[in-house]
């Protein structure tokens, strides 16, 4: 019985410092992008996985929602807002709700806000509008775009629109820059304008992720 309950303390001794010493590789930056990938899936549940790879609409979600499914992404859709003529304020109160429900998961891992934000932050009340891409010519909107929905606590604004419309008759051919796919080619520089230029050094194959 004793040697028993010696077995029993050396297990529990043991495992509590496996845990104390449970180094989270995945949430050091300054570790090798593989080798926290690696540790992070290492480290999810099947729920887990499913749930970072589900992105909602944030209508009718809570905080509670998203820590139970461990959901990874919420986005705003044409009108989806806090409510009407929400102010700045009133969208990072509500996106900081949705970030405390993902940060209080067990693997704590941020959740990313998407807007379509594709002529400006044009779902938030008194944001800067700019013409559709249909209209913009050579104006480089990006950085104001990229302020405006950093203020409200959005980090992926889904632009720019890279379309090629030859048929006016196609109901979204004002998201187009152009019929020349040339055009289109050169208002890719929105882009650096959204998320910064790409730091000398940068690995290739991997997505450059900017802003602060």
């Amino acid at each position: 019985m004793a040697i028993l309950v010696g077995i029993l303390i050396f297990l529990c001794v043991s495992i509590s410092s496996i845990q104390a010493n449970d180094v989270l590789v995945y949430k050091d930056p300054k570790q090798p992008v593989e080798a926290g990938v690696n540790d992070l899936l290492q480290r999810m549940t099947l729920p887990a996985k499913i749930g970072q790879m589900t992105q909602l609409d944030r209508e009718n979600i809570t905080g509670d929602i998203i820590k139970k499914y461990n959901i990874g992404s919420l986005l705003s859709g044409g009108g989806s807002v806090p409510r009407q003529n929400a102010s700045a304020k009133d969208w990072v109160i509500m996106i900081n709700e949705f970030q405390r429900g993902a940060m209080s998961t067990r693997l704590g891992i941020p959740l990313i806000y998407g807007i379509d934000a594709v002529h400006g932050h044009n779902n938030v009340y008194k944001a800067t509008l700019f013409p559709h891409n249909v209209g913009l010519g050579v104006t480089r909107i990006g950085a104001a775009t990229a302020l405006e929905c950093r203020a409200t606590g959005i980090q992926y604004a889904f632009a720019p629109c890279i379309a090629v419309c030859r048929d006016p008759r196609w109901g979204r051919c004002y998201e187009s820059y152009s019929e020349d796919h040339t055009i289109v080619q050169q208002m890719t520089e929105l882009v650096p304008g959204l998320q910064g230029d790409i730091p000398p050094g940068q690995q290739q194959g991997y997505p450059y992720l900017g802003g602060n």
